[in-house]
């Protein structure tokens, strides 16, 4: 228990600072789209990679508390590369490549995140850790349901469409709950520290 106290303030750090950035993160990523600010877009691109490197190498730093983390932010470093290669290079023929491989390692980045998190808030609220258990099977659903999308657009556009547009917003309301819950997180093991000095 004492060694579980003693990586409470770490923790809390930790998941505060990638609280900020996952909003900074959301903020830089929407304007780098090309509708905004064209003209600043690959500024925007290094800004993105930098906030998603820095958010990557915050989880390696958690990974003392749950192994998990480890791998996380090891997926994330190697996201974040390829996804600044395929995003300065889209006029490139087999860009598809970098963006597949990419989206293959930030799908194992969130699983190995959302699991690490509810392992190290376990021990403080079983409710808050199974909120990310839960939420990762809807991030796995969504997955699906864009790939699916795929799929069947060799069938029918509309449906395709339908789906994809139905996964893009379960996508967003997801990223908007996942910062939800890192606040949340981070507040059960604040409190939960304040009451153990107490």
């Amino acid at each position: 228990m004492d060694q579980r106290r003693k990586e409470l303030p770490p923790l809390v750090r930790c998941l505060t600072f990638l609280f900020w950035l996952t909003i900074a993160t959301s903020v830089i990523s929407l304007l780098a789209n090309e509708m905004f600010f064209p003209e600043y877009r690959v500024q925007l691109v290094f800004l993105s990679a930098i906030s998603m490197f820095a958010y990557s190498l915050v989880l390696l730093a958690l990974s003392k508390i749950c192994d998990g983390y480890r791998i996380a932010g090891v997926c994330g470093l190697v996201f974040t590369a390829l996804d600044l290669i395929a995003d300065l290079n889209e006029g490139i023929e087999l860009v598809w490549i970098f963006l597949l491989a990419a989206a293959i390692f930030g799908f194992f980045m969130e699983y190995q995140e959302y699991l690490a998190h509810a392992d190290a808030v376990e021990e403080y609220d079983s409710a808050v850790a199974e909120q990310w258990r839960s939420l990762w099977l809807w991030k796995l659903w969504v997955t699906i349901a864009s790939i699916a999308s795929v799929f069947l657009a060799l069938f029918t556009q509309f449906l395709a469409a339908m789906v994809l547009f139905a996964a893009t917003i379960a996508g967003i309301i997801i990223s908007v709950i996942h910062m939800v819950y890192l606040y949340r997180t981070a507040r059960v093991c604040r409190n939960y520290l304040s009451a153990s000095e107490g």
